[in-house]
């Protein structure tokens, strides 16, 4: 089988096609929202998104990685697949519910966003649909392409409607409606697909299976939560130093971040499948893809950066047209993220998780946001915007030093 076969260039494109749509098309969204909604009502609606987004975070637990490489290694045991297809699907659903009872008890009691109340509880629908859009289910059948086509129509149909229903800064609701909608939509064509085809059936479980996913989950769980305690974190601590203009900008910038970065995750959650069986029958093959995907992806990738860079004001004035100040600067600091993290991927995801080294990675992460949350905090309060773009680079850095450190450490052990 060759290192680069058509199935495995297959999915990546699948899933590159589904992080285009979900990055792209959000681009193509925020121009709107900043020239209807104003800078400070769209620094709120973001706020409310970043909230939301920790509880989405929250109810993912890594069941990405963990279910995924379960099923791609016993994928032809239907029950086994369709007991834990039922099983995490009950569990993200019970994380979701708790989650929205703590976030309801949180404002009352607190009164914190107590005004944004109601825009709160309509955004956390976008929790539910993202637990249960079962791409993980895809990804280890190494199918993607229904899934998809699925993604692009529920976010092509959201930009029709922003672009039609919101039109002055009254539609601040609308707008947060369309947009928690969107994963809803997503999902309910997803389920239906696999269910239809028969990638899974409807079982019985137990309350132990579902317990038996979170407890496998856990050390991936620990590690997104911290990962999302030095990156969510950042828009609700410019908010807290420095004002709701701030968010604007840094998120200007950042959601052109988040798209360049967005070409990793096809490739990775392509590979993580592919990766998990070959360890297993063919350990060589699976370092040899690995430093193949290195030299064609990684490499390339710090180049484009670079030309990105130098063109970050131009870009900015493309997609925004001039009315976010200081948008390019920072645009032009950020763009060096998506390549360090492109290396932490091979390095964490790659090749630590299928080695059975959740515990360092784990760990990893832990330290990161330890260390990057009052960073962050330090960088927002004094040097504000600028602060925390650079903050940010450490942060990946000190990631990607941790990692190699305990690859190193493993195979001198092994050794």
């Amino acid at each position: 089988m060759p290192i680069l076969d058509k199935l495995l260039l297959k999915n990546i494109f699948s899933l590159f096609s589904i992080q285009a749509v979900n990055y792209i098309l959000p681009l193509l969204i925020l121009p709107r929202l900043i020239n209807v909604l104003g800078v400070d009502l769209f620094g709120i609606y973001i706020l409310i998104f970043t909230v939301v987004q920790y509880f989405i975070i929250a109810s993912d637990y890594g069941f990405n990685l963990t279910a995924t490489r379960k099923i791609a290694i016993l994928q032809n045991d239907h029950h086994y697949v369709s007991k834990v297809f039922m099983s995490v699907l009950a569990a993200k659903l019970l994380i979701s519910i708790i989650g929205l009872v703590l976030i309801n008890m949180y404002i009352v009691l607190m009164h914190q966003y107590y005004d944004y109340l109601l825009y709160v509880n309509i955004s956390y629908l976008s929790v539910f649909g993202f637990a249960l859009f079962p791409i993980w289910l895809y990804q280890a059948y190494e199918k993607m392409v229904w899934i998809a086509v699925c993604n692009f129509i529920s976010r092509s149909v959201g930009l029709v409607l922003i672009y039609i229903f919101v039109n002055t800064k009254k539609d601040l609701e609308i707008a947060i409606i369309i947009q928690a909608m969107m994963p809803i939509v997503a999902a309910i064509i997803a389920l239906k697909y696999c269910l239809y085809h028969k990638m899974v059936t409807l079982v019985r479980f137990r309350f132990s299976d579902v317990i038996c996913e979170l407890k496998d989950g856990w050390d991936v769980f620990i590690s997104t939560s911290f990962v999302s305690l030095y990156t969510t974190s950042i828009p609700l601590l410019l908010g807290f130093t420095s004002g709701a203009a701030s968010v604007g900008v840094f998120s200007a910038a950042d959601k052109i971040r988040a798209a360049l970065q967005s070409i990793i995750n096809p490739i990775s959650q392509s590979l993580y499948p592919r990766i998990n069986k070959l360890m297993l029958d063919n350990e060589h093959q699976a370092h040899n893809l690995i430093k193949v995907m290195f030299k064609i992806f990684v490499i390339p990738f710090f180049i484009f950066s670079f030309f990105l860079m130098r063109g970050s004001d131009f870009i900015i004035n493309v997609f925004y047209g001039g009315k976010v100040n200081g948008a390019g600067e920072i645009l032009g600091i950020l763009v060096w993220v998506p390549p360090i993290v492109s290396i932490a991927n091979l390095l964490g995801i790659q090749i630590m998780l299928p080695k059975g080294m959740s515990k360092q990675f784990s760990i990893t992460y832990v330290f990161s946001g330890l260390i990057g949350f009052p960073l962050l905090f330090l960088s927002a309060y004094y040097y504000s915007v600028i602060g925390v773009s650079y903050a940010c680079i450490l942060i990946e850095v000190f990631v990607v030093i941790l990692f190699a450190y305990f690859i190193c450490k493993r195979n001198n052990t092994v050794n």
